[in-house]
């Protein structure tokens, strides 16, 4: 049932405010199981159950684009989601043997496993925190903790509101304490929410381009011309709306580059057509040496390219195959494999100075901060939402990006094919969307804010992990005194032996007299 009530709170239902009934439910299966091997059950099942309701656009992804058929991509849905919720059931025992082994209280115990399942590597990573995006109030503290120590914290409130029902032994305590840190999320989130982040920021005009393609739209010359051409076109109507600057989605530019060049194309692979100005920031597939990137680039209006910021983290097994750096004979199983790039390279237009975030790239906490702690004004991402045509993936990754622009207090926009485009301020509300139902140009004006790195931006989980250390440490050094100093209380008493022991035992051959 938690599973279940978890995955409502994906597209298209939405409904955020099952999150923390959802986590409630786990806490609770974890408390009645009678053995870790049963808590790690109830978490695998509860995070499968998510995951099928969550992920359910991959059987028809695969029936697409794959010889697997309906009944193949069936199957693909039912592995990866229990290949997702692996994690929650080693994430299960561990808080059993913290609560049962070590003493840590339940509640601590329960929000220092939900925040481990949520650390380790997923295909689709999404979490409670970011489930709860909708509701802004309650995100704010991400600008300390992110994603992960927000999720750490939505736990860790929700198994104080449930402890009453665990036990009766100060139960107002437990529920008090559970109000009052649900209370101080929202009451601080109401306040960031009304405090401006910067100074009279600037904003700029930017035109988000979705140019509709399909997923296979690069096989032909044909395909290839058109593409070029839709992508003209949508560029001339928005800089006719004022745009200062287009951006086209990932790898939208159809024919690949050279990844060190310094020049745009010319003939008919120009850019820069007849009644278009320029700047421009576009994905597109670069190559040097037989490697090939997924990079995103900026052509200046004189036609010079910047250099170009590859994607730092491939898509397992769509774009890159698990340990293939270690083993590079694995790297065959990928057609379309890349290389990830090494720096955050930041893309300037103007007074922008913008650090992209490649595909999903904008629902990794990591990925986003080594961007952000290049000191870009403004966070940007291309993707290509195509392969889910007719799904609701691109919402699910519109919701999950939220987070990115409240952890490092930047306007995030969005120029996806085939999806949505947005603008997301810094406080995570959604500002601005297109369509995903035909090509369009949005016209947005993000903020260029310049300010500090934000705590998270900075120190990023080290703080909330010095801090689960220093309790475990803690909780050993107390167990071990506790054992080793332990003493009787009270007189020695001398316990006579059992009746079955040698002194009471009668000896061979020997008769008791009454």
């Amino acid at each position: 049932m938690g599973g279940l009530l978890l995955g409502l709170a994906t597209p298209p239902f939405n409904a955020w405010a099952l999150v923390l009934p959802a986590l409630g439910l786990l806490r609770l299966s974890f408390h009645w199981a009678t053995s870790g091997g049963l808590a790690a059950q109830a978490g695998f099942v509860w995070a499968m159950m998510g995951g099928l309701v969550g992920l359910r656009f991959v059987p028809s992804v695969v029936d697409r684009f794959s010889a697997l058929g309906l009944s193949g991509g069936t199957v693909a849905w039912i592995l990866l989601a229990a290949l997702q919720a692996v994690a929650w059931g080693g994430a299960a025992a561990i808080a059993t043997v913290l609560e049962r082994r070590w003493r840590v209280p339940g509640p601590v115990a329960f929000a220092i496993s939900v925040y481990v399942a949520v650390s380790l590597p997923a295909v689709f990573p999404w979490t409670p925190a970011a489930l709860m995006s909708p509701w802004l109030a309650s995100i704010q503290l991400a600008e300390f903790v992110g994603e992960r120590g927000l999720s750490f914290l939505f736990a860790l409130t929700t198994a104080w509101l449930v402890q009453p029902v665990l036990s009766g032994v100060r139960w107002w305590l437990h529920a008090g304490a559970g109000l009052l840190a649900l209370g101080g999320m929202t009451l601080y989130g109401r306040w960031r929410l009304v405090t401006p982040m910067t100074q009279a920021p600037i904003s700029m005009r930017i035109g988000l381009v979705q140019p509709m393609l399909q997923a296979h739209r690069h096989r032909s010359s044909r395909d290839k011309y058109f593409a070029l051409r839709t992508l003209q076109r949508l560029t001339r109507i928005a800089e006719d709306r004022g745009a200062e600057l287009v951006i086209w989605p990932e790898a939208a530019y159809p024919y690949p580059l050279p990844h060190g060049a310094s020049q745009a194309p010319g003939g008919e692979r120009q850019i820069l057509a007849a009644g278009i100005r320029g700047p421009l920031l576009f994905g597109a597939v670069t190559e040097s040496a037989g490697s090939r990137y997924n990079s995103a680039l900026t052509l200046a209006r004189n036609g010079i390219l910047s250099p170009p910021q590859p994607k730092l983290r491939p898509l397992w097994f769509g774009e890159a195959v698990p340990m293939a750096d270690t083993f590079p004979s694995l790297a065959r199983l990928s057609p379309r494999a890349i290389r990830a790039g090494r720096d955050a390279v930041l893309q300037r237009a103007g007074a922008a100075r913008m650090g992209v975030l490649n595909c999903y790239e904008d629902t990794l906490p990591d990925t986003a901060r080594r961007i952000a702690m290049a000191g870009p004004n403004l966070l940007v991402n291309v993707t290509n939402d195509a392969w889910f045509e007719g799904t609701r993936e691109s919402e699910l990754h519109l919701l999950l990006s939220v987070m990115r622009a409240v952890e490092s207090r930047l306007d995030l926009v969005r120029a996806v094919n085939g999806g949505a485009a947005a603008w997301v301020d810094a406080t995570g509300r959604i500002r601005a969307r297109g369509t995903a139902e035909g090509e369009s140009a949005l016209l947005v004006t993000p903020a260029l804010r310049e300010h500090s790195p934000t705590w998270f931006v900075r120190f990023g989980n080290a703080p909330l992990l010095l801090a689960m250390l220093g309790l475990a440490a803690y909780l050993a050094l107390r167990a071990v005194l506790q054992n080793g100093t332990a003493k009787p209380i009270g007189p020695k008493v001398e316990c006579p032996p059992p009746d079955d022991s040698p002194a009471q035992r009668p000896a061979a051959n020997t008769s008791l007299r009454g």
